[in-house]
């Protein structure tokens, strides 16, 4: 995008051409910020649905005033062509546009899909509620695309936008682990119809393991804001900050550490926390392509709003210990996350690790423990207590 926005300036300047762009983006935030950094002023549009069905990015059309079409992905050859040619002023028509200015009916859209009992009614309302109906509408989008789906088991671009229904609504209080796995559970089934479709596998590998990446997905954001900074600018917000799978590089399929960790609690001394006052959650994403054994795997450790702990933030930070089965290799079997400055808090964390398999034998699960330090709210008693957990991978 940089490269176009540098080879069209003078023309926009000159009032030659007029840029507009389209991204699939999940988060439209993260292309404002990326926006921002080069310092690029033409419009974008968000598709995050995909309603373009297009199979691969970058995409550029050079369309004329009637609005014909002229290239594909053009050469300069083919860009220097399409700016000298002109339309003769006799073909030239006053552009009708209508463009929407209300929202769509979602009671008359709901009728309709109830009366239908379709998939094309369903998804209809079910893209009408996302596009249209805001934050408090999000759960309403996916239960109506869940139902569209339903009636379409094999239609791939309906698993996809669930998919990115269920991400939004994990998005906006990145509080319930089971959106974020049923997001990843729908990208993979659209992905098994189509597996030549490029987008859906690459928001795939966006948070799976570093085996199967083909870059890393938000490796600029960190540079972009400092560049923005140091222009006397703000850098705009992000409401989601990318996790470690995005910031994550490809590895060539070793890993990195090969630093050895005493086990924390190998007596299992630590007191259980049979209340559950942390609760565990975890999402497994394998790799898109079947010969590459590897797996990432999400955990939150999220304090139980049934119960009143918080984070203890003046003592040791979150630990876990994790052990794999033989035939399986780890980054690291103890990973930390470091304490926010702030003395207490109820915030979630996150942790990722990856595994990659040396050997043909199948693993269905992993185990570990997790170590923390909480306190109560009633009468301020603090707690360091041990979680025991086990994840299930079921791929690859």
């Amino acid at each position: 995008m940089p490269g176009w926005h540098a080879r069209t300036e003078s023309y926009r300047k000159a009032g030659k051409i007029k840029v507009l762009g389209i991204i699939q983006e999940q988060h439209p935030d993260r292309c404002r910020l990326f926006m921002q950094w080069h310092q690029m002023d033409w419009p974008i549009l968000v598709d995050s649905l995909n309603l373009l069905e297009v199979a691969a990015v970058p995409y550029t059309l050079l369309i004329d005033e009637m609005g014909v079409v002229h290239e594909i992905n053009p050469s300069s050859e083919e860009f220097e062509t399409f700016l000298s040619s002109s339309i003769p002023q006799t073909e030239k028509t006053e552009a009708k546009m209508t463009p929407a200015t209300s929202k769509p009916d979602w009671s008359e859209l709901k009728r309709k899909a109830e009366g239908l009992n379709n998939v094309e009614a369903w998804s209809e309302y079910a893209q009408a509620l996302f596009l249209w109906g805001g934050e408090e509408r999000v759960a309403d989008s996916v239960d109506a695309f869940e139902l569209a789906s339903s009636k379409a088991p094999d239609d791939g671009w309906l698993h996809f936008r669930l998919g990115v229904a269920y991400r939004r609504l994990f998005d906006l209080s990145q509080s319930n682990m089971l959106e974020f796995k049923k997001a990843i559970e729908q990208w993979q089934a659209a992905l098994d119809l189509d597996p030549n479709q490029y987008i859906w596998r690459r928001r795939i590998q966006q948070y799976g393991p570093r085996l199967d990446k083909p870059y890393s997905f938000y490796d600029w954001v960190n540079q972009a804001r400092e560049e923005i900074t140091a222009r006397g600018e703000k850098p705009h917000p992000l409401r989601v900050e990318p996790g470690g799978a995005e910031f994550a590089y490809p590895s060539n399929g070793k890993t990195d550490s090969t630093e050895l960790h005493v086990e924390p609690d190998q007596k299992g001394r630590v007191f259980r926390d049979v209340e559950s006052a942390i609760q565990i959650e975890s999402t497994t994403i394998a790799a898109t392509y079947a010969d590459k054994k590897a797996m990432r795997v999400h955990l939150r450790f999220q304090p139980n709003p049934a119960l009143a702990f918080h984070w203890n933030n003046e003592a040791k930070p979150l630990a876990i210990w994790v052990q794999s089965d033989s035939g399986w290799e780890m980054e690291s079997q103890f990973i930390t996350v470091p304490n926010p400055q702030a003395a207490i808090d109820e915030a979630p964390r996150s942790i990722e690790f990856e595994l990659i398999q040396n050997e043909t034998e199948p693993m269905m699960k992993v185990t570990g423990y997790a170590l923390y330090y909480i306190c109560e709210e009633v009468n301020g008693t603090c707690l360091f207590r041990r979680q025991d957990f086990t994840v299930d991978l079921g791929r690859p």
